[in-house]
């Protein structure tokens, strides 16, 4: 599970932090995250975990379904 402020990376380029994480009933772990404008929604983005290692995450438009 990511934490408030992980990184997020968009192939070997940072592109932004987890603002917010929070466990959904319905879809699970969600987070909100600043990210910056190249990343275009759907796109799959790699997030880090507290561990060090890596988890991938699919960056979508608010309000998701």
């Amino acid at each position: 599970e990511p934490i408030v402020g992980a990184e997020i990376t968009l192939g070997d380029k940072a592109v932004g932090r987890v603002t917010t994480v929070a466990h959904s009933p319905r879809l699970g772990v969600v987070a909100l995250a600043l990210l910056r404008r190249e990343v275009e929604p759907p796109s799959d983005v790699t997030v880090a975990l507290p561990d060090g290692s890596a988890a991938g995450a699919n960056a979508v438009e608010l309000p998701f379904a």
